[in-house]
């Protein structure tokens, strides 16, 4: 396998899981690495994709002034928590 995150290296993990039996895949939650998106919508076209939410709370923390880090979070976590798009708008 290869040694960095391109999206090269993610298509040939991905060929060597579906050399092994990997089928049916419907849904995938992962960080938003550029290169494992692509591959993933290269090598397993129609399965839908969601970015990890404790990938995405951090990466908004990491932009969140560290007065503001707690109030962010309830904020987001009521978005995220909401039962449909309407409850979250």
């Amino acid at each position: 396998m290869g040694d960095s995150e391109t999206e090269a290296t993610w298509r040939e993990i991905f060929q060597w899981l579906k050399d092994r039996g990997l089928k049916g895949l419907d849904y995938v939650v992962s960080d938003a690495h550029q290169g494992l998106v692509a591959a993933l919508q290269r090598c397993f076209q129609g399965a839908q994709w969601q970015r990890c939410q404790v990938h995405f709370l951090r990466n908004v923390l990491g932009h969140t002034s560290g007065r503001h880090q707690k109030a962010m979070i309830r904020g987001l976590r009521k978005i995220l928590d909401a039962y449909d798009r309407k409850d979250a708008q």
